[in-house]
């Protein structure tokens, strides 16, 4: 497996410039590979939160049949006598999931002698549960599931089911959320999309100020990643995110020590400079707000199944005529998490300008972007704040409207105190931060 991890993390890279259009393509960069400057980690103090906690395993629940695969590691087991019937087509389900990412992508495979999932005879939302930690340096230990379906949603508790234990297998110190989100990614790669499917990029995109360590975040970001910057075969740059991820917990402790976790690794590809990451995740938040029926194709085209679902919510929709204001944020935004505003500029006259001022109050760093679009959502041009970490206002004067339909306004809250406390997704709470925006025609 470990050939198999270097291989992956070998293949895959970021590209650094965002745009509307396809992005260039610049040298691979490696996870976990050299920076060009050391950055020493402050210590953290003993009482926060450093992972998940480390909870016993549930028992498994009492079975009536199983069956397991000839060919593959998976078995399924009915949960009473009216799932026996079920076992068949559970099995079926098992087997395709692991094959699909395991062998066809190429993804590192689960732990354990077989993974095992508890079919029930009434529908049941999938829950995963984690076995002791495997005894070597690295956390990992192998899953069993629990979920009962049918058809398409039977396929895709079946390929969750082996997803999670592919991310368990790989970092199992990385939380629940993150877990689920590398395995829908590799559904969303591999599968068939369903109701369920549409209903998790809805959730997300409904809120946009949410911290990104939130499952439908993290699988969003993972697929902006895997269809837009990388240049490996698909879902081994989220696997090797995750193995580059992997960490050490002391035997008897309470929390997972997650150190690193998934974020860092972001960082550490970028070479440690904030401006990149920043410039990542502003890029980020436009492309979701241009998702779905608004999308040019050069967005988010991996989640065109959404339709208009996919449309994220903007905190603030102000028509031209009703300049100036100044909007406070509707809803404070988390770490990680973005503020979306949208400027309808059908009523802006020959030769207009806007002036635009961001403020919030510290320790908060904010990174902001706007972007003029066309009425078919085709980027028309865009301004770049620069990032100042230290800055607690922006301004930005945007000129030549004369073509474009609306302004977009992202504004992401990069999260941690400084350079020595960046971002860290198990420091919960999260403290979310509002700020101001005054928008004015000049």
């Amino acid at each position: 497996m470990k050939v198999a991890l270097r291989a992956a993390l070998l293949a895959s890279s970021l590209a650094l410039h965002a745009s509307g259009k396809p992005p260039k393509r610049d040298p691979p960069l490696l996870f976990g590979g050299p920076v060009t400057k050391v950055v020493t980690k402050a210590p953290l103090d003993p009482r926060l939160p450093t992972g998940p906690a480390l909870a016993a395993t549930p028992p498994r629940p009492l079975t009536t049949a199983a069956r397991c695969s000839f060919t593959r590691p998976v078995c399924v087991h009915a949960t009473s006598v009216a799932a026996d019937g079920l076992l068949p087509a559970a099995l079926s389900a098992m087997e395709t999931a692991y094959e699909r990412t395991v062998l066809v992508l190429g993804i590192p495979a689960p732990i354990g002698s077989a993974l095992d999932f508890y079919v029930s005879a009434e529908p049941q939302e999938l829950t995963v549960s984690q076995e002791p930690l495997e005894l070597g340096h690295w956390d990992r230990a192998a899953v069993f599931c629990r979920g009962g379906a049918s058809g398409a949603l039977l396929d895709r508790q079946a390929s969750l089911c082996v997803g999670e234990a592919v991310a368990s297998a790989l970092d199992a110190g990385e939380s629940p959320e993150a877990r689920r989100a590398l395995s829908l990614e590799l559904w969303w790669i591999g599968g068939v999309k369903t109701s369920l499917d549409v209903q998790a990029v809805d959730d997300a995109q409904r809120h946009p100020e949410a911290p990104l360590s939130q499952t439908g975040g993290y699988a969003l970001l993972l697929d902006l990643l895997e269809t837009t910057r990388s240049a490996a075969s698909p879902g081994l740059l989220s696997a090797s995110m995750y193995s580059a991820a992997a960490s050490r917990t002391s035997p008897g402790a309470a929390l997972f020590d997650n150190e690193p976790d998934l974020f860092d690794v972001l960082r550490h590809s970028l070479d440690e400079e904030l401006p990149r990451y920043t410039d990542l995740m502003v890029d980020f938040a436009l492309r979701r707000a241009l998702a779905g029926d608004r999308d040019d194709g050069t967005r988010f085209p991996s989640l065109g199944f959404a339709g208009s679902f996919v449309r994220p919510h903007f905190d603030w929709v102000i028509p031209f005529s009703t300049l100036p204001r100044r909007v406070l944020s509707g809803t404070p935004v988390a770490p990680s998490g973005t503020q979306l505003i949208w400027l309808e500029l059908d009523d802006a006259p020959m030769g207009a300008a806007i002036g635009f001022r961001a403020e919030w109050e510290a320790p908060v760093a904010f990174q902001w972007r706007i972007l003029l679009v066309d009425r078919e959502g085709r980027e028309v041009r865009r301004f770049d704040v620069p990032f100042q970490e230290r800055a607690r206002s922006a301004d930005a004067r945007v000129l030549r409207l004369d073509s474009a339909k609306a302004i977009i306004i992202a504004g992401v809250n990069v999260g941690g105190v400084d350079l020595a406390y960046p971002f860290d997704p198990d420091i919960q709470p999260f403290e979310p931060a509002a700020c101001t925006v005054y928008l004015v025609s000049m």
